[in-house]
């Protein structure tokens, strides 16, 4: 599976999930997961910037309380998130935690 269609498939799942974003229409997953930004704008920008938000990791994991290191309780977007931050392709991690 190409890096598009794993963002594209997160996107979706986030929107499922009550992802409210104006530019995250389904019209916006066929051209290219944000292409349509213009020539001005990175890609990889926008991914990262939309993959380290919390908006999108609340969208994705969820607001309940899950177990971090040392037994202490974090949300699940919270933990995941810092471990997106901090993994070499914030995409990657995504795709392997997914739930």
């Amino acid at each position: 599976m190409t890096k598009q269609q794993k963002l594209t498939k997160l996107i979706e799942i986030a929107i499922e999930n009550g992802l409210k974003t104006p530019f995250l229409e389904k019209e916006v997953l066929t051209i290219n997961c944000g292409r349509q930004f213009g020539k001005n704008h990175s890609l990889t920008l926008w991914r990262n910037g939309l993959l380290l938000s919390h908006d999108f990791a609340k969208a994705i994991w969820g607001e309940e309380d899950g177990t971090g290191l040392e037994g202490v309780n974090f949300p699940k977007w919270q933990m995941h998130l810092q471990q997106a931050v901090i993994s070499d392709d914030p995409l990657e991690y995504y795709w392997k935690n997914k739930p």
